[in-house]
């Protein structure tokens, strides 16, 4: 029995809904429960993160931003810049480790601009220090910011999706 069928048969033994495993633009598994499963769409919720992070560093490659050490306040001019805000890097934003306070989702799903209200909470660690799983980091800052960047956020998902069919 090869790879493959190995992995298949533990998708079926792990009641996984779908997977699709693709390289060099050739499918090598297509995964279906059952066929509602091919067309219902599923909630993904933090795995955008991680699509998040592949497009940065696809926008990186392509040279849309620096690097992932480039502070945030390149992006936020009208951050609220205390020392330490000055310090939150890309890096601390895709890691959870930007040490800004999260107050929960209460506070933040009534407001209108949620980075503004993210970006607005007080430092509760210094950059780089401690992992705070949230769901603000990287999603809502990168979709989010100003049209420039924007543009360069939506270049790299362009480009991510015809490339790398994501």
């Amino acid at each position: 029995m090869n790879a493959l069928t190995k992995f298949e048969n533990q998708l079926k033994k792990d009641k996984i809904n779908s997977a699709l495993v693709q390289r060099d633009n050739t499918r090598m598994v297509e995964y279906y429960r059952n066929n509602k499963m091919k067309e219902k769409q599923h909630k993904i919720y933090s795995v955008t993160k991680s699509i998040l992070s592949i497009v940065v560093g696809i926008a990186i490659d392509k040279g849309y931003i620096e690097n992932v050490n480039t502070p945030i306040d390149h992006y936020f001019p009208k951050l609220n810049n205390t020392r330490e805000k000055q310090k939150i890097t890309i890096k601390h934003l895709l890691t959870m480790t930007s040490g800004i306070h999260w107050p929960g989702n209460g506070g933040m799903i009534p407001s209108k601009d949620w980075v503004n209200f993210v970006l607005d909470q007080p430092i509760d660690n210094p950059p780089g220090k401690e992992m705070v799983y949230s769901p603000f980091g990287k999603c809502h800052f990168t979709k989010r910011y100003r049209i420039k960047h924007r543009i360069i956020c939506q270049k790299s998902v362009i480009y991510a999706t015809w490339h790398y069919r994501l």
